[in-house]
């Protein structure tokens, strides 16, 4: 589905979508790759539709089989 379309799908409850996108606002911090998409989904934080959930759910199932990254101290 084309971003342009996104206002004519039904519009899905804001409050779902500022949570997860403050979670992944702070995930950005540990996962610096998924900083700009990020940022650009956040900006549709009361202006959103299905597309910009199914969006979330895509990063999300990205977060949940890349390999965990960070720093290991021994």
């Amino acid at each position: 589905m084309n971003w342009r379309h996104a206002k004519f799908v039904k519009l899905i409850d804001k409050e779902i979508y500022q949570r997860l996108m403050s979670q992944l606002i702070y995930l950005s911090h540990i996962w610096p790759d998924i900083a700009y998409v990020i940022s650009v989904v956040s900006r549709f934080m009361h202006n959103l539709s299905e597309v910009h959930m199914s969006v979330v759910f895509r990063i999300l199932r990205y977060l949940k089989s890349a390999p965990r990254k960070g720093l290991e101290y021994s």
